[in-house]
């Protein structure tokens, strides 16, 4: 009889095999996840801050309206209070915002409001919003314009910009926090993994193997 040959497995062996196949099933089902969760994080920041500027933007826009005598002193005001970027009213005669902004900024704010009929003779409440890369970093600008009332005929558009970064920061944290518990979810899952296929897996196969083996020499 001859000597048998061994056909080379898996290096490690059937337990390797097993905790290589589930760990990576786990390590891409997770990242989905922590993606998906990351990227829902982001958008509901995202969101919170909008509303808050929203309504920061239609509080300038309804006090411009009411008060056009301290216009300058009132805007100076109200973006100290504030604490956004940059706070203005587009005036439709002079089709600039009297102050001093970002380049990119401006641009995109008075394309937000050239992209509705200012010069109509009806004109709705109107909001809208852009995310613009500047120098200094991501800047939320909005554009809010409360109905005209009355025979006032000046249309008031404010504009605001808020920063942001502190929404890049708690998002730069989270996925931090997300990698972390990835790497711990990992661990634990090797460890039980290994414990659960040595015990009810790899060990009652070598039982049976030896026991063919034994089998098989007559015993």
């Amino acid at each position: 009889m001859g000597p048998t040959t061994r056909r080379r497995g898996f290096p490690g062996g059937l337990r390797a095999q097993l905790l290589l196949g589930l760990g990576g099933l786990v390590l891409i089902t997770l990242t989905l996840v922590s993606t998906i969760s990351v990227h829902t994080t982001r958008l509901h920041l995202q969101q919170i801050q909008l509303e808050n500027v929203y309504r920061l933007a239609s509080l300038l826009a309804d006090d411009v309206a009411a008060d056009s005598g301290e216009k300058r002193a009132s805007l100076e005001r109200f973006q100290r209070g504030s604490g956004l970027r940059f706070v203005g009213v587009w005036s439709v005669e002079e089709k600039s915002w009297g102050s001093a902004v970002d380049a990119d900024v401006e641009s995109a704010l008075t394309a937000l409001v050239r992209a509705t009929s200012e010069d109509s003779a009806e004109h709705t409440p109107y909001r809208a919003h852009k995310i613009v890369r500047t120098q200094e970093g991501l800047q939320l600008v909005a554009v809010v314009s409360p109905a005209r009332s009355g025979d006032n005929q000046d249309i008031v558009f404010a504009g605001v910009s808020s920063d942001l970064g502190p929404v890049q920061a708690k998002i730069d944290e989270a996925k931090s926090l997300v990698f972390l518990y990835l790497l711990l979810d990992l661990l634990f899952i090797t460890i039980v993994g290994y414990a659960f296929f040595t015990y009810l897996v790899v060990r009652p196969i070598r039982a049976i193997g030896v026991a063919a083996e034994r089998a098989a020499a007559g015993e």
